[in-house]
């Protein structure tokens, strides 16, 4: 994923890869995920292994009902099994699918998923389904995972919600490829965690020059991608997540 002393992000690669590129993911389903089938069916058909976090299966085996032939099966379900139904345990059994239990209760589910997802390989990256939209404290949740990633893999780590991609940008220099469908499109850079003293950007509507950004301070949210490549250079962690 590094190109120079940037590290390369191509989104367009993973959620609508070219004819004949062959796409190494992990793909990872969240309890609660929602979203329009055609949207995200796409990234779960392409990954690798296919894992369900506990109520995750049971929204899969909801979406699979709806639109019976569209979704590959799921490969793995994982959790510590408080919000899966025992019928969707059921259905995972008699399918095959492996059941892997993760009892750690100081970690969340998706941390753990993560955490499975690296051992299952998936060099070119991993894709997290989750809906951005719900209870706050799970979207918190989802960030602090994304940190937790940091130390697990080097591969990206993207949150896909069907509408926008999100990801954890490490500190040093970014760039940001992006289809020419998605010039334009909104997106947003926010420090999370702790203050990024210098921050500079390149192709956004918006650049920031030297920036300091810090919640009580610049947040740069609402912003919009300017053309087919965005330059990141920070010197902390920054959240970067954009519409599709």
């Amino acid at each position: 994923m590094a190109a120079h002393d940037a590290t390369v992000w191509r989104p367009g690669d993973i959620l609508r890869p070219p004819d004949g590129v062959d796409v190494d993911l992990s793909v990872v389903m969240l309890n609660h995920f929602e979203g329009a089938v055609g949207s995200w069916s796409p990234v779960w058909n392409r990954g690798r292994t296919r894992i369900c976090v506990d109520g995750g299966a049971n929204v899969f085996f909801k979406y699979s009902r709806l639109h019976p032939g569209v979704l590959e099966p799921m490969t793995v379900v994982s959790g510590d099994f408080d919000s899966v139904s025992e019928d969707t345990m059921a259905l995972c059994v008699s399918a095959g699918v492996r059941v892997v239990a993760t009892p750690d209760q100081d970690k969340t589910d998706f941390t753990k998923a993560l955490e499975l997802a690296v051992e299952e390989g998936g060099r070119r990256g991993i894709v997290t389904l989750a809906s951005t939209g719900g209870r706050f404290d799970h979207v918190f949740g989802i960030v602090n995972s994304l940190f937790v990633a940091l130390e697990l893999t080097d591969a990206p780590v993207y949150v896909f919600s069907g509408e926008s991609v999100t990801w954890l940008m490490r500190k040093g220099r970014h760039e940001v490829v992006t289809p020419g469908e998605l010039v334009g499109t909104t997106c947003g850079l926010v420090p999370i965690g702790q203050r990024a003293e210098h921050v500079t950007t390149q192709g956004l509507k918006w650049n920031m020059d030297d920036q300091s950004m810090a919640f009580g301070g610049v947040v740069s949210t609402s912003n919009a991608v300017a053309g087919s490549s965005v330059v990141v250079e920070t010197d902390q962690p920054l959240l970067w997540t954009m519409a599709v």
